[in-house]
């Protein structure tokens, strides 16, 4: 998937977060890296970045975020919105 796809279906993930819920997003994104597919070591990877991504979004963004997932098979996609939309996608 590159930055030019769309992804038209509604999130598999939608969740508005601040401080008090990272625990609540890692355990939510390591469910959905499992059901892509992808092994153990590589999900907790995705939890890592995820993690990281959100703590900086709190740190620099205003103290909240938003963090969108959709399931492909074989891989895990987000998107960040803003004046350009982007996706993002870890295969399994």
């Amino acid at each position: 998937m590159t930055g030019e796809d769309r992804l038209d279906t509604p999130p598999a993930l939608d969740l508005a977060f601040d401080s008090g819920m990272l625990s609540v997003l890692r355990a939510r994104v390591h469910v959905h890296a499992c059901r892509a597919g992808m092994p153990g070591d590589q999900a907790a990877d995705v939890v890592l970045a995820v993690h990281e991504l959100a703590a900086n979004a709190i740190s620099h963004g205003g103290g909240t975020g938003r963090l969108r997932v959709w399931g492909r098979p074989g891989a895990l996609c987000s998107m960040r919105s803003s004046t350009r939309r982007r996706s993002r996608c870890a295969s399994a």
